[in-house]
């Protein structure tokens, strides 16, 4: 009987040959595989730009290391081990290892919506900086921003206060609250629906400004603070929307029965791959959230094959380095285990960062192509028409 994980590992091995020949391609022909389906091009175009840009590294690092300490004594205090292993249990072998780190990794190596990763802790501690930040902003305006900027942002600041209001009231719950809530049906379905639709809606302005943040990056090499507060201002409303369609089955992957959580949970990964182009439309354009469904199903109709070539090898890259960074996870009670299963969410951060960068990469890309064909397809009318002034002026 064939099973789920040999038919990923037949699949991975299918895109990475399909990779080789078509590199091997265009190596033949003197030329270089074309961005548009080469994701490893992408991703070497981004890291340099990454690495130049220190500061905004340096302030994510800080909020992931502080993220894992808080988690680690958690963890230290509420003896919450990362993992036992079973007694008598039998070490798998390679190739077995190696089909399920692929089929585990595959949902989130998908080229799919992809947020800038904070976790929980570091959410909070930047929804407070970037709340006092706009705070600052709306009652003195700097002039480079300018007053109307400063009154677009009173409601995304508001979003910020009531998430940082939320996020404290269930830290500060009592834990027997919090868990007779949760043993209750009514409760289980708010907390649920609560936690993973509701609070990342309420978050959507700090999405939209790493969005924006990470679209510059990957477009220029630098960001801008000022013009980033501009988009955010201009894009937080569409971006919340997306945020609560993109979180709209959450919910009900996770309160779904056994007959039915797979079909819920295929359902959710082909509606965030089919918004994977959305966000960056949209901080990108500063339009609405229809137009930036738009613009993401216009720039994939260009060129459809070479996306989903892009989309397919995309997914080979990122399951690979994901299956690497899960190597090292542990899977033993002893004491180092609590304080190291933290730090690997700081390494799936990272590759979570280089997914937004990559997948903002291709963004540019393709809205760079298709500005040539609609270049060439407006110049064989012009030349037409610069023709027929030439000939009327001769007339004349």
């Amino acid at each position: 009987m064939v099973q789920p994980n040999d038919i990923v590992i037949w699949a991975a091995a299918f895109v990475a040959l399909w990779w080789v020949i078509d590199w091997l391609h265009m190596r033949q022909e003197g030329e270089r595989l074309p961005m548009r389906r080469a994701p490893l091009r992408a991703l070497g175009d981004v890291l340099p730009k990454l690495w130049r840009n220190k500061t905004f590294m340096l302030v994510l690092a800080c909020l992931w290391l502080i993220g894992a300490a808080v988690a680690g004594v958690q963890r230290y205090f509420l003896a919450l081990p990362p993992g036992v292993a079973e007694a008598g249990a039998v070490a798998p072998s390679l190739t077995e290892s190696v089909q399920a780190l692929l089929g585990r990794g595959l949902p989130d190596a998908l080229p799919r919506l992809v947020e800038v990763p904070l976790g929980t802790w570091a959410a909070l501690l930047f929804g407070v900086l970037l709340a006092a930040a706009m705070i600052r902003i709306i009652i003195d305006p700097p002039d480079r921003i300018g007053e109307e900027t400063a009154r677009q942002l009173r409601w995304p600041a508001g979003l910020l206060i009531a998430y940082l209001a939320v996020g404290v009231a269930m830290v500060a719950a009592p834990r027997g609250f919090v868990e007779g809530l949760a043993d209750r049906r009514g409760g289980t379905i708010l907390l649920t629906t609560g936690t993973m639709a509701l609070m990342p809606a309420l978050l959507a302005p700090a999405f939209a400004l790493l969005w924006r943040l990470v679209l510059e990056i990957a477009r220029d090499g630098v960001w801008s603070f000022v013009s980033s507060m501009r988009a955010l201002a201009e894009s937080w409303l569409p971006i919340t929307l997306l945020v609560l369609l993109a979180n709209a089955l959450r919910p009900v992957v996770a309160l779904g029965g056994d007959n039915y959580a797979a079909a819920w949970h295929y359902a959710y990964l082909a509606l965030l791959v089919l918004l994977a182009l959305t966000p960056w439309a949209i901080v990108d354009r500063r339009e609405g959230l229809a137009e930036g469904l738009r613009r993401s199903w216009r720039l994939f109709r260009q060129r459809p094959v070479d996306a989903i070539a892009f989309g397919l090898r995309f997914t080979l890259l990122f399951v690979v380095l994901g299956a690497l960074v899960s190597l090292a996870e542990p899977t033993g009670a002893a004491e180092w285990a609590t304080w190291f299963a933290p730090l690997l969410d700081v390494g799936r951060n990272v590759l979570l960062l280089l997914q937004a960068l990559v997948l903002a990469r291709f963004y540019v890309h393709l809205g760079e192509l298709l500005e040539q064909d609609d270049a060439c397809a407006i110049c064989p009318s012009a030349r037409i028409a610069e023709g027929l002034e030439e000939q009327a002026e001769s007339d004349e």
